[in-house]
């Protein structure tokens, strides 16, 4: 039977998208907070929620090959406290249109709380630009303003690399303009361009972001006994040099560095001497400036555990020479290049033989798997700047 077209009615199709909110008996966790997801799923801290429809998440035990939960190849890594057990995978189902936003809520009761901290382990595996927004909220997730961004793309993190990500969520608090209240929520908003696999994360062109072990705390700053902590550039990076006056059960200082003041990544560590009454002088070299204007700061550690922070410092690397990095993801070399704005990356065979060349701009970054194992010679030319490094590749 035919209907006539003055009938005929238009279709509208409605998606909708629901959040879990402090609304439906979100419970707020106080500190100090600690959560590896032993548990196997999200406790009733957490919310989830994605923009597009096609995103989701798994909390599950990888073995075998990367990323392997509680594995850490790289020596970056010691600090991440990714002991085994679940992780947190996030990832697309389907590939998106543009960038999905995936949202894990993480809701704290930080009302009269001082210097917060929050802590996790992170690895990424893409195929895009995937990023990483911290939001804030203070009205238990109603309204989010945002803090900051991580761009996983660029150094240190880097394909199958896992990561310590230390947010100074006192600091975001204040530049952000949401203060501390009982119905908190920090949103981790990862962002992904491609799809993704609970069973298969490695196969091509599969995305996904990891978290495991996360902390939270409130932090005093270190004690009075640290009597200096400065910075000094040269042409072999920054020199960081740092003074004791006194020493009680001091285990170790591991130094961090932030591009913004805010999230911070370990770089290394320095042996305490335990107990002393006497002045020691300490010094740490930065080989791998990663900005002109970087911020550091000592992370004090007794031997139980315990840990307190110095005062941070900021100062320009005045440093305009492209940096050439070599990590690795347990099997080939990645290399990134930063601190330039075009520049010319070629890869030589040790015969000389040219096997691989491209443009590069700044945060460049490239895994080598698609080379046979052996040596090779990396070279970046920017602007009459020529650096190379030798790397192995051997899969």
């Amino acid at each position: 039977m035919l209907v006539p077209t003055t009938l005929l009615k238009k279709v509208t199709t409605v998606f909708c998208l629901f959040t879990l909110t402090a609304a439906t008996s979100q419970t707020y966790s106080s500190l100090p907070f600690s959560d590896d997801l032993s548990s196997g799923s999200l406790g009733s801290h957490w919310s989830f929620s994605d923009v597009q429809g096609i995103g989701t998440y798994s909390v599950s035990n990888l073995s075998g090959g990367w990323p392997n939960f509680g594995t850490c190849s790289s020596g970056i890594c010691a600090n991440v406290g990714a002991s085994g057990g679940n992780g947190l995978q996030v990832y697309n189902a389907s590939s998106p249109t543009g960038s999905n936003q995936l949202n894990m809520d993480l809701h704290l009761d930080l009302d009269g709380a001082g210097t917060v901290e929050l802590q996790q382990a992170i690895v990424d595996w893409r195929s895009g630009w995937d990023s990483l927004q911290i939001q804030l909220s203070n009205d238990g997730g109603s309204t989010f303003k945002r803090a900051t961004v991580i761009k996983l793309w660029l150094a240190p993190y880097s394909d199958g690399i896992w990561n310590e990500l230390t947010l100074d969520i006192s600091s975001l608090a204040t530049s952000s303009g949401v203060p501390f209240s009982s119905n908190y929520v920090v949103r981790f908003a990862t962002f992904l361009e491609n799809s993704g696999s609970a069973t298969n994360p490695k196969s091509w062109p599969n995305q996904s972001v990891y978290y495991d072990n996360f902390k939270g705390s409130e932090l005093a700053s270190l004690p009075v006994e640290m009597s200096s902590f400065s910075g000094v550039n040269s042409l072999e990076g920054t020199t960081l040099v740092w003074a004791t006056q006194a020493e009680v059960f001091n285990s170790h200082f591991e130094i961090q560095r932030s591009s913004n003041g805010s999230v911070w990544e370990t770089i290394g560590q320095v042996e305490g001497a335990g107990d002393s009454e006497e002045e020691i002088n300490y010094s740490f070299l930065d080989e791998n400036v990663i900005s002109d204007l970087s911020y550091y700061r000592i992370k004090q550690v007794d031997y139980n555990g315990d840990f307190k922070y110095s005062n941070s410092i900021s100062f320009n690397s005045g440093n305009t020479d492209p940096q050439l990095t070599v990590m690795s993801n347990g099997t080939s070399p990645i290399v990134s290049v930063n601190g330039i704005d075009k520049a010319e990356i070629q890869i030589l065979s040790m015969m000389g033989k040219a096997v691989w060349n491209r443009k590069a701009i700044e945060g460049y970054w490239l895994d080598l798997k698609f080379l046979p194992n052996g040596n090779y010679l990396v070279m970046v030319n920017s602007d009459n700047v020529l650096i190379s490094k030798k790397i192995a590749v051997m899969k």
